[in-house]
């Protein structure tokens, strides 16, 4: 199909297939194959997996993409990685299927020419043209490659060529109106000058006046706040560690050598705060390979427990809080122990089961009482069974009174601190309307005052950081203004712009319609990227319903 194709790129471009070779085959080699979501065609035996007619199931379909896809990523100078593969190659995808229906055509010689060119892993960086100095010396490089044929990269170059065309068409126009683009060049060009007035909340002590009506009405209103977390009740069958020391055999010297450099920040250290050769702490090196492999082996009896005890539910001759429990575990010569109460906000028992144990009981319901498997504890391992969960609770203001006097504090420091802003928002516009000084006046209000001068958005002060959420605001306002109080971190921020030096441009300036065409651009890959994310879902669900077992 591409025998043209190919005799043109060796007879006069020889070049530029060296050089795409090696821009492509650095990133291919170290990623094709190694990608476990997309596809993962694990069993070619069974049926088809039908994605807008590729097989998912087939080792050459799914290869085949991910090639097409590292190579297109590379050739346009973007990062390779297995997410990036992985969207890329149901994208293609669906932009082939799309490609085939529409019957585009593959590009002709000189549409193919052109467009190699215009690929930006042949561009200079700094002037955007197709530069010789990317290329020259690496003519046939990587050729011999197994992971790589000429065929595979004139393919996806054809196929790119008419992708393009595609998307090209789903995007759309993007469709701009001539004042966004005025209204953009003039948010990103203006010269600002600014003072900024703050406020430490830290140091704002206002008086807060305490009484029973104000604790009742704040408590009544943030009730959630008070609601404690269900108490959980559990037991646990024990697999001390100690109890399988004497089944392990003694370490040979490269394992004791493994135990030493895994553990060497904890080994003992000599007066002058170096560690202790292998040597010197055999013993204790021995100590610790002996537990480990200890625990392995607790942990491996109480994953075999848990599965006799999921069969045992599963048959419904163990119950939940059933004496059938007990009976069951003493047959097989454990015992159940009780574990403190504890909740989803506090995993603490004492720490007899750390904490990442207990949560796996936060999930576990009547059908599944228990641990999937063992849990590693400090002395070996366990299994988790769950007694009962109790109900939330919200308890009566006396019983929370502390707590809800400070929260109360917080509030009522938090709201006077804005009111104190607001009221002195009005006074600073009032002040600057009447020709004031607005550092002077904001001084004599208790604010730290800092300017900052003729800058853009785009190029801020570096010396003098302004926070963003500044910055946003001030896009947002114009000259003479003064703002409501800025940011949520403990400094409160009101912003006064001295000056603001908006550039002068008519909508029907080159500068205009430059921006027009970027905006445009960017609406048109969000419509593209919107449509193919819907089409990617609607072929996911597809899978999903004839994977789905018959009932």
């Amino acid at each position: 199909m591409f025998t043209w194709l190919q005799t043109h790129i060796q007879k006069h471009h020889k070049i530029i297939f060296g050089i795409i070779l090696v821009v492509v085959i650095i990133s291919f080699v170290f990623t094709i194959g190694n990608f476990g979501g997309f596809g993962n065609p694990t069993n070619p035996n069974a049926g088809p997996r039908e994605f807008y007619g590729f097989n998912l199931n087939s080792a050459r379909d799914v290869r085949a993409l991910e090639q097409w896809t590292t190579i297109s990523l590379a050739l346009d100078r973007q990062r390779i990685s297995d997410e990036a593969v992985q969207y890329g190659a149901m994208q293609r995808a669906v932009l082939l299927s799309i490609v085939a229906d529409l019957q585009i055509p593959e590009p002709t010689q000189e549409q193919f020419q052109k467009y190699v060119s215009e690929r930006p892993a042949f561009q200079d960086w700094q002037t955007g043209q197709f530069s010789q100095k990317m290329y020259a010396g690496f003519i046939d490089s990587f050729k011999n490659n197994p992971n790589m044929s000429e065929e595979t990269l004139i393919t996806t170059l054809s196929q790119d060529f008419r992708i393009d065309q595609v998307s090209s068409a789903l995007g759309g126009p993007g469709y701009v109106m001539p004042y966004l683009a005025l209204e953009e060049i003039k948010r990103r060009d203006t010269v600002w000058s600014i003072d900024l007035a703050e406020l430490d909340r830290d140091t704002f002590e206002p008086t807060i006046e305490i009484t029973d009506e104000a604790l009742e009405e704040f408590y009544q209103q943030a009730k959630f706040r008070y609601e404690t977390k269900p108490q959980i009740v559990a037991e646990y069958v024990s697999f001390p560690a100690a109890n399988y020391i004497d089944q392990v055999a003694e370490p040979t010297e490269a394992e004791l050598t493994t135990v030493y450099n895994k553990n060497r920040a904890a080994m003992p250290k000599t007066d002058e705060g170096a560690t202790k050769p292998l040597a010197e702490v055999k013993d204790h090196v021995t100590e610790l390979y002996k537990q480990e492999k200890a625990q392995e082996l607790a942990l491996n009896d109480a994953n075999k427990f848990a599965v006799a005890l999921y069969d045992a539910a599963y048959e419904g001759t163990v119950k939940q809080n059933d004496p059938s429990l007990a009976a069951f575990v003493s047959e097989q010569g454990y015992e159940l122990k009780k574990l403190p109460p504890f909740s989803e906000g506090n995993l603490n028992v004492g720490g007899v089961v750390p904490a990442s144990g207990l949560g796996q009981l936060l999930n576990v319901h009547e059908d599944r009482f228990f641990t999937d498997g063992g849990v590693k504890t400090a002395d070996g391992a366990a299994v988790l069974i769950l007694v009962e969960k109790g109900a939330t609770s919200i308890p009566p203001l006396a019983d929370v009174r502390d707590r809800v006097v400070a929260d109360y504090k917080t509030y009522e420091k938090g709201r006077q601190f804005n009111a104190k802003a607001e009221e002195a928002q009005a006074e600073l516009q009032t002040a600057v309307d009447d020709g004031k000084d607005f550092t002077e006046a904001a001084e004599a209000l208790g604010f730290t005052v800092k300017s900052f001068d003729d800058f853009t958005l785009m190029s801020p002060p570096k010396d003098k950081a302004i926070d963003n959420f500044v910055l946003s605001t001030v896009s947002e306002m114009t000259e003479g203004e003064v703002s409501n109080l800025v940011g949520f971190s403990d400094v409160g921020t009101i912003v006064y712009v001295k000056k603001a030096d908006v550039p002068q441009i008519s909508a029907d300036s080159e500068q205009v319609v430059s921006e027009m065409g970027k905006i445009q651009s960017q609406i048109a890959m969000a419509t593209e990227a919107s449509i193919v994310n819907e089409l990617i879902e609607i072929g996911n669900k597809k899978l999903e319903a004839e994977e789905k077992p018959a009932l």
